[in-house]
């Protein structure tokens, strides 16, 4: 999938390889070897842009049958994995 993106001047193509199943496996797979992850580093394992890869993110963190959380650390936000015992609950 290409997409294009207009701005005054500007054209930007940006090449996902991936569909949303895909990327959420990323995201799943980078939080089992690692204790957080980055709207900054999912963007480059997915090849969005960091605005759409924040984005995602969020939309994972919101979902009730996602064990991706969002946690906010001074002003950045980093995802992580929730505890197995709250993973599918009312969050």
């Amino acid at each position: 999938m290409v997409a294009v993106q207009q701005h005054p001047g500007k054209k930007h193509h940006r090449n996902s390889r991936y569909d949303g199943r895909d990327r959420m496996h990323i995201a799943l797979d980078y939080l089992r070897k690692h204790d957080t992850l980055t709207a900054k580093k999912y963007a480059k394992l997915t090849h969005q842009s960091k605005e759409r890869a924040q984005a995602e993110l969020d939309a994972f963190a919101r979902r009730r049958d996602n064990p991706i959380v969002a946690i906010i650390k001074g002003k950045k936000v980093v995802y992580t994995l929730a505890a197995p015992a709250t993973y599918g609950h009312k969050r």
